[in-house]
């Protein structure tokens, strides 16, 4: 009986190591970070126009090719879409990748959903985001490795491509133009940022031809798009997109904020009285609702905005961060500015290591380029696959498992021949 017991114990911790690698090995963890993360998305062009889904993920707005807002928006929402992410047209249908379901669905260029969609689930990868298409064929990249993964339009599976030269160890956008791939890639913590284009061949092979992309002040790119004259590419930290040459080189204006009254959007800061020309009486906004250091999103009416509402989840988290007397050391507070919560002159940060974003308490001057300043921002490059490679403590963990289960199996052999020597 004693022999039974001990058994069952190990077959269920065995079943649950099992269980939580592959959870872990296709995704499911991943989907706590990407969820609910607020940033401007993904941008395609049909070198008429310029989408971008922005806000909370849920809308796209359509732009001139000169950045004017052409005060067109429309809802990804539908019955099936959780979390709209990259978007994509050839001119005649607009696809949208919701990176938690691993699905793409199918527009027409006015909004309206088509009720196509299919799975792209099947190549095996995962951390989908951004895709690309000419019309015959659709690419979707992965924030977890630099693989591009190769679907015809109906969404069936054909090849993958290895995009491994220069650039980062992951894709954050991907664009098509004529023969050739564009893929971005780069990072952002403390210590500063860096963003590449890398150009391949639509058959996988490096071109050889890599650009280093100049900016402004600290920025965390998603998006690319290009109508083979220009390079546009979104900025997740703003309301912003940034405009190159073809050669890498930075173009003033881009796609600028569309925050102000008359822009034909009803923001969260405008009513029917304040703005009557963006704001119809009645009209429903989303606001990120600030209650006990917790971040809600909901829906009210313009005139009920409180002041603890918010546009964005990014805003309504920095606010919670940026609060002196909360006892938290914040990274952007010290003993000076901050006494009542840094009096040993340490700060907050959210250290990555692996796959797990750990706050702890530091010296400033012990800062590491994996240390980042708010619980988003270091989840983010989780999402965006900058140290979502295997660490060293998953390996371990892999490691152990393996051994767990091979014990498992041994003691599972002999236990059968004592039954079958007792019987």
């Amino acid at each position: 009986m004693e022999t039974e017991k001990r058994m069952k114990v190990l077959i269920v911790v065995g079943l649950f190591l099992v269980v939580t690698l592959l959870l872990w090995q296709f995704g499911v963890f991943e989907m706590l970070f990407i969820v609910g993360y607020d940033h401007q998305r993904g941008i395609t062009t049909d070198g008429n126009y310029i989408w971008v889904v922005k806000g909370n993920g849920m809308e796209v707005y359509k732009y001139q090719m000169d950045g004017t807002y052409t005060g067109d928006h429309w809802w990804t929402l539908n019955e099936d879409v959780i979390n709209p992410y990259g978007i994509a047209t050839d001119g005649n249908y607009i696809w949208i990748s919701d990176i938690q379901e691993y699905e793409i669905y199918k527009y027409n260029m006015d909004g309206t959903y088509t009720g196509i969609h299919f799975d792209i689930g099947a190549s095996g990868g995962t951390g989908f985001n951004e895709i690309t298409t000419d019309g015959n064929y659709i690419w979707v990249g992965t924030s977890q490795t630099r693989i591009v993964y190769k679907y015809s339009m109906d969404g069936n599976y054909i090849d993958s491509l290895s995009v491994l030269e220069g650039g980062y160890s992951h894709v954050d956008g991907i664009t098509k133009y004529g023969n050739y791939l564009y893929i971005l890639s780069g990072y952002s913590n403390l210590y500063g940022c860096s963003w590449k284009v890398s150009k391949y061949l639509i058959d996988g092979t490096y071109s050889g031809e890599t650009l280093d992309l100049p900016f402004d002040g600290k920025v965390s790119f998603q998006g690319i798009t290009t109508d083979g004259n220009y390079l546009w590419v979104t900025n997740r930290n703003n309301d912003e997109v940034y405009k190159y040459e073809m050669n890498g080189t930075l173009i003033e204006g881009g796609i600028q904020p569309t925050d102000y009254c008359g822009d034909g959007i009803c923001q969260s800061n405008e009513n029917s009285a304040t703005c009557p020309a963006d704001c119809e009486s009645g009209q429903i906004i989303i606001v990120f609702r600030l209650t006990d250091n917790t971040c809600n999103m909901i829906t009210i009416n313009p005139e009920d905005r409180q002041e603890n509402d918010y546009n964005t989840l990014y805003e309504c988290e920095s606010y919670i961060e940026q609060i002196c007397g909360d006892g938290i050391c914040q990274s952007n507070e010290n003993s000076a500015t901050c006494p009542s919560d840094c009096g040993d002159n340490q700060i907050t940060v959210y250290r990555l290591t692996g796959t797990t974003c750990n706050q702890i308490q530091i010296n400033p001057e012990d800062q590491q380029p994996n240390d980042y300043t708010t619980l988003s921002e270091c989840e983010n490059h989780i999402t965006n696959g900058e140290e979502g490679k295997l660490g060293i403590g998953l390996i371990i963990g892999m490691i152990i498992i393996g051994i767990l289960l091979i014990g498992l199996i041994i003691f599972l052999i002999r236990y059968l021949i004592i039954s079958r020597r007792n019987s």
